[in-house]
């Protein structure tokens, strides 16, 4: 069950904005049974949502805004999936809370403007958990804090070329104390600074480029340099456009994989960088698209996690080696009459043995909308996932299992309808129309079939 409510509007200096939602989940266990014959406990899930924004007008050049956001979640949980069937409990249960807030002025001037996004978060975890060896339940606490400082100047050089340079400050530290071990926060904290750029040519003739580079200087690993290269030719006599783009990125190892019970302080980012390329047709004024991108993305340096076979000791560690992804993914929207309009897209992908976990090779979705008056709004929708490759711990062999889990189809649909023009809007959905019975995750539950029925008032 969902429920919220919300309130807007603004003065003539001042807008604001506040929110309130509240989500309820019940009637599933977290974990699948092994068969229809076993029924497990129900594991609850609740999540309340507050959301207060604020602007101001300080003059002709210079606005302010401001934010503050509170996120609260109860949920039960079971044992991890292990396939002995003793991992469904209703002791297992946990709390989570996180409190955000910030503000972003911004200044413009004459060809530009000066932005600066600043923000603060600290997170808050419990968990009760119960311990099968010591027959107890065990009580953890993770908390987080993280401050994030981001400073940027645009510059318009001229009608065809713009120029985005900044720098990012980013702090992060933690603590938790668990049943196993205990982590004060003066031991776990980073911090970062980024200096960056980005450059955007657009021409008259059609050719755009598109151009940035990061420097990433982390306290804990080094310096490590990303920077990308995107340009796209846009034929003016013919309806085409030809794109290609070459990028480089990082992972950062988080603050549980660097300074836990099983962290590693060595550990260094793991790397990628990916080559793409495709184009984009449009035909009948728009009224059909069609678009293509091939890619290849090469990753090193992968993070897992090792244990000692003889003394069961584990850590994180870099894997050495290389794997790669590659692909295409196209997408066709076709608008049959003004009412009446289909999009759709596949995707496939394949790649190496080492990355080869929850990725379908082939993934479809397609959707139909129907504006049935101007008041009324229909869409159905289809999805289809290729089978996949998963694995889970065997808690009777003590080894890890791969299996592969199948491929499966959903439909759903949806409808809206304004009782009131812009005040009162009607609405409903069913998701997994057909009820069917599929996997996304080893051993855990998913939905069959769901109806949704709601109402939104706005005064």
């Amino acid at each position: 069950m969902n429920q919220g409510f919300s309130i807007g509007g603004n003065t003539n200096k001042v807008t604001y904005f506040t929110s309130l939602n509240s989500t309820e989940i019940r009637g599933m266990s977290q974990i699948t049974p092994p068969n229809e014959n076993v029924k497990y406990e129900e594991d609850r899930f609740s999540r309340l949502n507050y959301l207060l924004k604020l602007g101001c007008i300080a003059s002709e050049k210079l606005t302010i805004d401001f934010f503050g956001n509170f996120d609260r979640i109860n949920n039960d949980f079971d044992g991890t999936f292990d396939n002995t069937e003793t991992n469904d409990t209703d002791l297992n249960s946990s709390k989570s809370e996180q409190i955000r807030f910030g503000f972003m002025p911004k200044y413009k001037y004459d060809k530009g403007i000066f932005v600066l996004n600043s923000g603060f978060t600290k997170i808050g975890r419990s968990y009760n958990d119960f311990n099968s060896f010591s027959n107890t339940v065990g009580f953890s606490q993770y908390d987080s804090r993280s401050i994030n400082v981001d400073g940027y100047n645009k510059y318009q050089f001229s009608k065809s070329f713009f120029l985005v340079a900044g720098a990012q400050y980013q702090f992060h530290d933690m603590k938790s104390e668990t049943p196993y071990s205990s982590i004060a926060k003066e031991n776990t904290k980073f911090n970062m600074i980024d200096p960056y750029f980005t450059g955007i040519y657009s021409s008259d003739f059609g050719l755009n480029i598109n151009s940035g580079a990061r420097l990433n200087i982390h306290s804990q690993y080094g310096n490590q340099l990303v920077y990308n290269l995107n340009p796209s030719y846009d034929f003016k006599s013919f309806p085409l456009k030809v794109l290609a783009s070459y990028s480089t990125a990082f992972v950062t190892p988080s603050l549980y994989q660097l300074y836990s019970e099983y962290g590693n302080k060595d550990l260094t980012p793991e790397k990628n960088s990916t080559v793409e390329a495709g184009f984009e047709l449009q035909f009948l004024n728009k009224k059909v698209i069609l678009n293509t991108v091939g890619f290849y993305r090469e990753q090193t340096n992968f993070i897992g996690f090792y244990t000692n076979p003889v003394t069961y000791a584990s850590n994180y560690v870099n894997i050495n080696g290389k794997n790669n992804a590659k692909g295409i993914e196209t997408e066709l929207s076709l608008a049959l009459n003004e009412k009446i309009k289909l999009n759709s897209n596949y995707t496939f992908t394949q790649v190496d043995e080492a990355l080869d976990r929850l990725i379908p090779k082939h993934k479809v979705n397609s959707a139909l909308d129907f504006y049935i008056s101007s008041r009324t709004f229909f869409t159905v929708s289809y999805q289809y996932v290729d089978s996949r490759n998963d694995a889970f711990f065997d808690g009777f062999t003590y080894t890890t299992q791969k299996v592969t889990l199948g491929s499966y189809q959903l439909l759903n649909s949806s409808i809206r309808y304004e009782l009131m023009k812009s005040r009162i809007t009607l609405f409903g959905a069913v998701t997994n129309i057909f009820n069917a019975d599929f996997v996304e995750n080893i051993g855990y539950n998913t939905r069959g079939r769901n109806f949704k029925l709601g109402l939104n008032i706005n005064l």
